[in-house]
């Protein structure tokens, strides 16, 4: 399960650097909320056991959660219209004076995405008080996956998923650790001679959350550690938790990958790493004018793999040098530096003559929003998407308002086939035609009218006619569909007599669903809804199923979070789900027809840096007439 961040943000603008300097002034507000809402530091229970969302991808478990009275949540809004804030700890349980706190959004993995994602900047940057508050507060709407990044010397990296609530979050109190130390060597093949001077990194085993990470000062190369004349090296600390990537590169010779790698395992864990000859890319990047740039971010990705990026940046004056690559390999180098547009060079060589890279500027792309008032909108957020589905990868964003004109420009740093959205908060998805942004274009004007929103309503009854009070029931989007990307489900749950009514529908075409823990799922497909619509839809009707339980011993993934799915054994296109509980306990949402199925669980990595990994895998049957079936999963 991915968490959408509910935190807003964009590239950086005049009113993100107010934000600054209003957080300076005001920050005795933010520090009374915290005071009050924020659980004290008696309460932290060390890192694995105190997180700050029960689903997400930070580093530790939930932290128990206080809601900001209303007056110090008046006051947090002085600072932004929304943020998060919160208490670090360090491993003594006393204030992390000074600890930076940084967060971060990462798009979809840049090889998807190659042309049109840049690794974002951090949104909102602090350092914890003396005694360990913080707040960042934002002010520009965004939408992506977010994470709370916290460095204190001495200590592991901590991260913290970030919940999809509005306004200002409470996540409670965070520890960071010492950490795991990880050693080892680096030597050559064949003649096991150690290598001075390799530089072994760790990097999480997602690139695209990488990339953000290496955008926070003092991470522009990762977490990293040099050998010394005996090829032998100390990394740390490193997290306890989640799983990483080793890379070992030295001049001269290929990278070596050590994937997978679980700091969460056995104490005194080493990595070795024996390279063999390779070879490097040589080049420089520069202005159409031929000034140099700095800074320029330099990423080689082997093309025939799903192999992470080689990456390295250009100096002041626009050199580079990227050691690591392996001989004859063809590889795709992406250059970007800010405010210019991406350059992507295909079937690259090492070895061979310099690279010359040239960026232009980013291309302008004025659009003017019509009609936020007739939503009932004060402000939106449009953003220029890749026109590709199933991602629409964001390449630029901000916000307008109905006083301001409702008119922005924005930077675009890539070339395509591209769609503009309006986001109003809560309310529908706007999309423009789509549209090519030529390489030689430097301003494209866009006008676009938001869409006034549809709506469903009907009935959920039983297949005995009486109407089912508490169903769920969702609109889900086509697949691949801009609402889909970014709108997503939009459910409610039924009244006393089975009603319902789902709001702030995009226009496209939808399934809509009902489900009730003691019946088989129904739905209605291909419903189209059209834009300011109010649409009465047939009954939804239920049938009586089997309840699915069971229970997961936690001994080994105790403080991982475990979902559970079940799908027919001969599909996967219909799936139910559910979450263990503390207590290994679990129950499907909704009953199961008779027929044939699989159940799979999976533990999610708590720092988020890793895919969910499978522990379990167990075929069942439910007959007619079973009332409950207990299913125990089998360890794999």
């Amino acid at each position: 399960m991915t968490l959408r961040l509910g935190i807003r943000g964009a590239a950086p603008t005049a009113s993100r650097r107010r934000v600054g300097a209003r957080f300076a002034v005001l920050i005795g507000l933010a520090l009374a909320a915290c005071s009050e809402a924020t659980p004290p530091p008696g309460g932290a229970q060390g890192a694995g056991e105190q997180a700050p969302t029960p689903a997400g991808r930070g580093s530790q478990a939930a932290a128990q959660r206080v809601e900001v009275p209303a007056r110090q949540q008046r006051e947090l809004i002085q600072l932004g219209p929304e943020g998060v804030f919160g208490r670090l700890l360090n491993a003594d349980g006393a204030p992390a004076v000074g600890a930076r706190v940084f967060l971060l959004v990462d798009g979809p993995d840049p090889r998807r995405g190659a042309v049109q994602e840049v690794p974002s900047k951090p949104l909102a940057a602090t350092s914890a008080l003396a005694d360990g508050r913080f707040a960042l507060p934002l002010s520009i709407p965004t939408a992506g996956d977010g994470v709370i990044w916290a460095l204190l010397p001495g200590h592991a990296d901590l991260s913290a998923g970030v919940g999809d609530e509005s306004g200002w979050r409470d996540l409670g109190v965070l520890q960071l650790t010492r950490g795991r130390v990880v050693k080892g060597s680096v030597t050559k093949l064949g003649s096991g001679e150690p290598i001075a001077h390799a530089t072994v990194r760790v990097t999480p085993s997602r690139a695209e959350l990488d990339a953000g990470l290496r955008r926070i000062p003092g991470r522009e190369d990762g977490i990293v550690a040099h050998t010394g004349t005996d090829g032998r090296f100390e990394l740390g600390p490193l997290p306890v938790t989640g799983k990483v990537t080793f890379s070992a590169t030295a001049s001269g010779f290929s990278r070596r990958l050590q994937t997978g790698f679980d700091l969460g395992g056995e104490h005194n864990q080493q990595a070795h790493f024996v390279l063999e000859q390779g070879t490097r890319l040589l080049g420089s990047v520069r202005h159409a004018d031929g000034a140099p740039i700095a800074a320029a971010r330099i990423e080689a990705w082997p093309q025939d793999s799903t192999l992470p990026p080689l990456v390295t940046y250009s100096s002041e004056q626009g050199a580079f040098t990227l050691d690591g690559l392996q001989r004859l390999r063809h590889y795709l180098v992406r250059c970007h530096a800010d405010g210019l547009r991406i350059a992507i060079l295909r079937d690259v060589v090492g070895g061979g003559d310099q690279l010359k890279i040239v960026l232009r500027p980013a291309a302008v792309v004025k659009i003017s929003v019509v009609g936020l008032e007739a939503v009932g909108a004060a402000s939106a957020r449009v953003a220029v998407r890749s026109a590709t589905p199933p991602d629409y990868a964001e390449v630029a964003s901000g916000a307008v308002t109905a006083t301001d004109g409702s008119a922005i420009r924005l930077e675009v740093q890539t070339t395509g086939l591209l769609v503009v959205t309006v986001e109003p908060p809560g309310g529908t998805v706007t999309a423009s035609a789509p549209f090519e942004l030529s390489p030689g274009d430097g301003e494209r004007s866009l006008s676009i009218a938001c869409q006034l929103p549809g709506a469903i309503a009907g009935q959920v009854l039983h297949a005995r006619g009486r109407p089912v009070a508490a169903a769920q029931v969702a609109a889900v989007p086509r697949p691949g569909s801009l609402a889909a990307s970014i709108q997503g489900r939009r459910s409610t749950t039924c009244d006393g007599e089975g009603r319902y009514r789902i709001t702030g529908l995009t226009e496209g075409e939808y399934t809509i669903e009902a489900r009730h823990p003691a019946c088989c799922r129904s739905e209605h497909a291909n419903v189209k809804i059209t834009r300011g619509a109010d649409q009465a839809l047939a009954s939804l009707v239920l049938r009586s199923g089997t309840r699915v339980v069971g229970s997961w011993s936690r001994t080994a993934t105790a403080k991982a979070r475990l979902s559970v799915l079940v799908t027919p054994t001969d599909t996967v296109t219909s799936a139910a789900s559910t979450e263990v509980l503390a207590d290994g306990r679990f129950e499907l949402g909704e009953a199961l027809p008779p027929g044939s199925y699989t159940l799979r669980v999976y533990a999610h990595d708590p720092a988020g840096t890793a895919k969910p990994r499978l522990v379990a895998l167990t075929d069942f049957e439910v007959a007619a007439g079973d009332d409950v079936v207990t299913v125990t999963p089998q360890p794999r």
